[in-house]
């Protein structure tokens, strides 16, 4: 396992004999977002505290279900995984919650990428090319007349 970086919490090691699970949760995207939206997470059907960033479970070897999701006024993009620890070692998954709140977030052994950027950007962008265009129009009928 590489060393995180000078700075990075270093993750507690697991008790002789016991397994970890270590969740990363991204933050979700936007400005001050993290702040109003809650990470959800559940083990084998049961809550779990959890925090932007990384979380330790210290756990039991064996099958687990990894259960995660977003909370702002209501809980959205949920995404769950199944993961099989070994006896005494520590394993990792990234959760990364949808742009737009109408999604699926991500799951995975590595971090993974937003969901939804590109309809965000969409929904963005359009409006602002649509009332350029209109103010382009304006401009030129005005010249005409």
């Amino acid at each position: 396992m590489a060393q995180p970086p000078y700075g990075a919490p270093t993750p507690p090691p697991p008790a002789m004999g016991q397994s970890q699970l270590v969740v990363n949760l991204r933050k979700p995207f936007g400005l001050l977002a993290d702040q109003m939206v809650s990470p959800v997470v559940n083990i084998n059907g049961h809550p779990a505290p959890a925090k932007w960033g990384q979380n330790f479970y210290p756990t039991h070897a064996g099958q687990h279900q990894v259960a995660c999701s977003s909370r702002y006024m209501w809980e959205f993009g949920p995404q769950t995984m199944a993961v099989d620890i070994p006896p005494g070692q520590s394993l990792e998954v990234h959760y990364t919650g949808p742009v737009i709140t109408f999604g699926s977030g991500r799951m995975g052994f590595t971090e993974q990428p937003r969901p939804g950027m590109i309809a965000w950007i969409l929904m963005i962008t359009i409006p602002v090319a649509v009332i350029l265009l209109l103010v382009i129009v304006g401009v030129i009928a005005g010249l005409n007349s």
